[in-house]
């Protein structure tokens, strides 16, 4: 394993023997010859930190304590000419590794950054080893139909590349997150940090700052220096969901990521902080549309369209439907206490004929509530939420019944009858795109729907 380490020390002839001596072992060193410039180098997150002691204006035990604010997990390695017992003591209760006094050898300090080294890699195989158990249980996701079949197997390939990124398309509820973090789990980023975050849920002031960071002062409350998403993820994947709301402004700051691996703090210096990530993107809409009415960044789109993976509807996955109610049966059963056998046959046949408007989010919660509901052992079509019992609301039966009598054609019909007029007086499809509002992409997509039905 390849370590990252930053010596902070002012003696430059010595620091920068101790940089060559280890960059050509092979580790990937950075150097700062004061305390402040090593604190403000904290943000390349070295593996390990070479302290001196004795420093001008501050010394390597208030420095430790500045790192370990910030990063309680740093291993810090703190190396002096002046050692005693208590200081010693005093960096170690402040959470150092290790203490190393100098003069030292070659194969001393070697020795120490192996047993670090070692940490390292342990505490990342047990973070691996405890994603991999959750890899097992794929929930969501769960399913043996071609549909899934086929997610499945794209998902597996784009894990094996390290940096390419990768769009999932899919309506709300139909498991994107938790196939990110599958192909997270199963790429060799799996040891570092998968970070979700969903971009319509934060307002667009809030937005930039979680995503990149912030230094003290950039703007009122900002008392003290914040690492955004992407630097904690860093080596990681950063999630980015319903990607198609997020402000135009910020989309070029995720296009530079994705082309720069780098990005600014607000309120930082113009000069970039390098990131290795992976980015993910979901989304629920049509972007191709939204990229066509200039709600969404070309060049951002063909970045991130390099590697589609689109997410069916529950309604499309045909018996998996039934085994994912199952699986739901027996994970509620645990959380809830309960020892449910199954589904009779007319809940079976509810829930196998309901077309799931809220895909696999809304069958979870649907179990839940049939389960409290449920006083025997299966659980019953009057356990279920009316909207499943009925196959529709009342409501929307009413729409229904009223349109039907009303003999107004569907709407889909009328729609495709509208759009096969315009495409018939048009002389070609980016006329008619003109023409409809929409991109000549979009008009290819509902020519072959229309053929198709």
């Amino acid at each position: 394993m390849a370590l990252s380490i930053l010596i902070i020390d002012d003696e430059i002839d010595i620091g920068q023997s101790y940089r060559k001596l280890l960059g050509d072992r092979g580790m990937d060193v950075k150097y700062a010859v004061t305390p402040e410039e090593g604190l403000i180098m904290m943000r390349y997150a070295p593996d390990i930190v070479l302290l001196d002691y004795k420093m001008p204006r501050m010394n390597g035990l208030e420095v430790l304590k500045n790192i370990k604010k910030d990063n309680p997990e740093q291993i810090v390695i703190m190396m002096t000419a002046y050692g005693n017992v208590e200081n010693a003591v005093e960096s170690m209760k402040l959470g150092a590794f290790h203490y190393i006094q100098k003069p030292f050898t070659t194969d001393e300090l070697c020795a120490v950054l192996e047993n670090a080294g070692d940490v390292i890699e342990i505490k990342r195989k047990l973070e691996l080893n405890d994603r991999s158990l959750k890899v097992g249980d794929l929930g969501y996701l769960d399913g043996k139909s071609t549909a899934m079949r086929t997610v499945y197997k794209r998902a597996q390939k784009v894990a094996e590349t390290r940096n390419t990124a990768v769009m999932i398309l899919g309506e709300s509820g139909t498991g994107k997150e938790m196939l990110a973090r599958t192909i997270h789990e199963l790429s060799d980023r799996a040891p570092y940090s998968f970070v979700a975050i969903n971009c319509s849920a934060i307002p667009e002031t809030l937005l930039e700052s979680e995503l990149f960071g912030y230094e003290p002062g950039a703007f009122t409350g900002a008392l003290k220096r914040k690492r955004g998403l992407f630097e904690v993820s860093d080596k990681g994947t950063v999630f980015l969901d319903e990607i198609s709301d997020m402000p135009l402004s910020l989309q070029a700051k995720i296009l530079r990521v994705l082309e720069d691996l780098g990005f600014n703090r607000l309120g930082g210096p113009d000069e970039l902080i390098k990131v290795d990530v992976r980015v993910i993107a979901a989304s629920n809409k049509n972007i191709d549309e939204l990229v066509g009415a200039n709600l969404f960044r070309e060049d951002l789109f063909y970045r991130l369209n390099r590697f589609v993976i689109n997410m069916p509807p529950l309604r499309e996955r045909g018996d998996d439907i039934i085994d994912l109610a199952l699986k739901f049966i027996n994970h509620f059963n645990m959380e809830l206490k309960r020892n449910i056998k199954g589904l009779d046959q007319q809940a079976f046949k509810a829930i196998k004929s309901f077309q799931w408007p809220g895909n696999v989010r809304q069958l979870k919660n649907a179990i839940e509530s049939a389960m409290i509901e449920c006083d025997g052992d299966y659980i019953r079509i009057s356990d279920l939420p009316p909207i499943i019992k009925h196959g529709t609301t009342r409501k929307a039966e009413k729409i229904a019944e009223d349109f039907i009598r009303s003999g107004l054609p569907p709407l889909d019909e009328i729609k495709n009858t509208y759009i096969l007029k315009v495409l018939g007086q048009c002389d070609t499809d980016q006329e008619a795109a003109d023409i409809l509002g929409i991109s000549r992409r979009t008009i290819t997509r509902l020519k072959k729907e229309i053929v198709k039905e």
